[in-house]
């Protein structure tokens, strides 16, 4: 079984940010971090450059999550 795990940014309304300033609600599309870091600095960007998605909330915080593989041969 193959598994990873990493970080998606997810505000009060339910939306994942999908990168190039935009987010949506499903978590297929949502940008994963593999960084912390990295995650950390695009949320502060995100929620502080409110001209950027004006149609989302800038409440967007870390979300931790586990992809599985659970198919396959």
């Amino acid at each position: 079984m193959n598994k990873d795990k990493g970080y998606v940014l997810k505000n009060s309304d339910g939306f994942y940010f999908t990168g190039h300033n935009n987010a949506d609600s499903q978590l297929r599309k949502a940008r994963i971090y593999h960084s912390t870091k990295y995650a950390i600095e695009s949320r502060d960007d995100i929620n502080s450059n409110a001209h950027r998605m004006p149609y989302f909330k800038h409440d967007f915080n870390l979300i931790e999550i586990e992809i599985v593989e659970v198919g396959g041969e």
